[in-house]
């Protein structure tokens, strides 16, 4: 039986099982179970991964898991997480990407602008048959 101490209930129990031999240890998978998936005193069967956890090899392991933690302090983390420090790059200013996204609003532009120009179309009444119809659907929308 191992007890271990958790900090933050919404973190991860990573779990790497060994095959201990006399003359060297040979890795037989990884696993990784979200604490907050874990059901009390129920035995469960949980596939072993690979060292970067990418894909499954061949076993599994049948873990009996107990977890007590405190609600009040799971629910402050919960709203008050701890962030991760993460150093990104800053991306560099790309001028492709620039005018691609000039020409994508351009477009939404134009097509608004056209739109609109339908709409007053309809407002002024150039052509009756597509008015009254727009009319029509309004009062049935509208009642």
């Amino acid at each position: 039986m191992f007890s271990l101490r958790v900090q933050d209930v919404h973190s991860l129990l990573e779990i790497t099982l060994f095959d201990e031999d006399k003359h060297r240890n040979e890795f037989l998978g990884r696993a990784v179970i979200p604490l907050l998936s874990i059901l009390s005193g129920e035995k469960r069967w949980y596939q072993l991964k690979d060292r970067k956890l990418r894909g499954t090899v061949k076993g599994q392991v049948q873990l009996e898991l107990d977890l007590v933690y405190n609600p009040v302090r799971a629910s402050i983390r919960t709203f008050n997480p701890r962030e991760t420090k993460i150093l990104a790059e800053e991306e560099k200013f790309k001028r492709h990407v620039l005018t691609h996204n000039i020409q994508r609003v351009a477009s939404l532009v134009r097509s608004i602008m056209s739109f609109w120009a339908w709409i007053q179309s309809l407002w002024e009444w150039e052509s009756t048959s597509r008015s009254l119809i727009a009319f029509v659907v309004f009062l049935v929308t509208v009642y």
